[in-house]
């Protein structure tokens, strides 16, 4: 979530605020239905930007509703062909999504 949106959060209980980014982290054994079945809640909830991280491939698809998905490799950078985000900033690399080989 933004941080402008941050007031929007109760102290307490449910957060019943609908985050700016949703991140969706690919899994040897995730079907295809199922991620697209997730991606529909993402749409219908109103949640305007989704990441998918494919680790074994190292790539982001950057979804937003009623655009075409844009695919990232681990090298790009996130706002590359105008890709934004309000919650991370412009201009950072995928390694802040886990996407780099650290252990080199």
């Amino acid at each position: 979530m933004s941080a402008a949106r941050l007031k929007e959060v109760p102290k307490e209980g449910h957060v019943p605020v609908r985050p700016d980014l949703a991140i969706e982290v690919v899994s040897p054994g995730d079907e295809v239905y199922e991620l697209d079945d997730k991606l529909a809640d993402y749409e219908s909830a109103g949640i305007p930007l989704v990441w998918i991280l494919n680790p074994n491939l190292k790539t982001v698809s950057v979804v937003r509703p009623q655009q075409p998905t844009v695919k990232l490799r681990a090298e790009d950078p996130i706002d590359r062909r105008g890709i934004h985000s309000r919650v991370l900033g412009q201009g950072r690399g995928l390694v802040s999504a886990g996407l780099t080989d650290h252990s080199a």
